[in-house]
């Protein structure tokens, strides 16, 4: 009996461990399983420009930070850059994460979570920096790294966004030209080109607005993208989820956002959710089928 319950402590604090290093981790759970990409431009003019992919190992006690980018002082090689750790010290009452670089370095510091919010703190070069994950959505965080003490940033160094890659199968070349593509089709959509977006689709693609019956072919679509002289759009942004490419065919679902303006009225911001089937046509890749309609904020 004695035994019994020296085992049932044991076990019991084994898991009451486990369960309180994983909570003091909990703040890296949006990050996990994502490979994250941003691009920026440090305050001397320097690019800045990262690709991170965050996992869990050791049942949760471990995040770790496989990061890609410029290997070389030139910012001219790309490649693997860092590897990183992040450890909740149960002795110490901190997170502590250690970051190793390609060019030999290791740079210690602590993590603070405020709300979704997370903050590195560490020394560089006898300054103490903050690089701040300052969380918007489950795909999006706002990076800044600079001087940050009592709430307050003294001095930011660099001021960009980290935003999700879409899980995706297929190969890495075929989703950067989808990815390619729906940027350029943002842009083209803010140029107000309606015959140039009716060329994202093939020649009998089909688009399903919301509230519409199916609209198909290219001609038809020219006219459904037709603004009137009086709208503006002052912005338009596509966010994939999930991408999946089986040889010639593609499909992509995700959210989409913008803001129009008509005549001298204020402008309105709006978001909605899509799905897309793609096909590839004699190399390119065309919308086959779009779906797509508002969701309220």
């Amino acid at each position: 009996m004695k035994y019994a319950f020296l085992f049932s402590f044991l076990i019991a604090s084994i898991i009451g461990s486990s369960q309180d290093n994983n909570n003091q981790l909990d703040g890296f759970s949006p990050l996990i399983g994502k490979t994250w990409v941003a691009e920026g431009q440090w305050g001397d003019g320097s690019v800045f420009k990262q690709e991170i992919t965050f996992s869990s190992k050791l049942d949760g006690k471990l995040i770790m930070a496989e990061s890609d980018g410029f290997i070389d002082q030139s910012q001219t090689g790309w490649g693997h850059r860092n590897h990183g750790i992040r450890k909740w010290n149960k002795e110490k009452g901190i997170i502590e994460f250690w970051e190793y670089d390609v060019f030999g370095g290791m740079t210690y510091g602590t993590v603070a979570m405020e709300g979704k919010n997370i903050f590195y703190s560490y020394d560089y070069g006898g300054t103490l920096i903050t690089d701040a994950w300052i969380y918007k959505d489950d795909r999006t965080y706002q990076f800044k790294v600079g001087s940050y003490e009592g709430g307050k940033w003294n001095q930011v160094y660099l001021d960009t966004e980290f935003k999700a890659l879409p899980i995706y199968t297929g190969s890495r070349e075929d989703l950067n030209t989808l990815l390619a593509g729906m940027k350029t089709f943002s842009e083209t959509y803010m140029k107000e080109d309606h015959i140039a977006i009716s060329e994202f689709y093939t020649e009998d693609g089909k688009i399903m607005p919301n509230g519409t019956p199916i609209i198909e072919g290219r001609e038809a679509i020219a006219e459904r993208w037709k603004l009137k002289d009086d709208v503006d759009i002052l912005h338009h942004a596509i966010y994939p989820v999930e991408v999946n490419i089986i040889d010639d065919i593609a499909y992509d679902y995700g959210y989409y956002e913008g803001s129009t303006k008509v005549g001298d009225q204020a402008a309105t911001n709006w978001k909605g959710k899509y799905v897309i089937i793609w096909k590839k046509v004699n190399g390119k890749w065309l919308m086959d089928v779009d779906i797509w309609n508002r969701v309220n904020d």
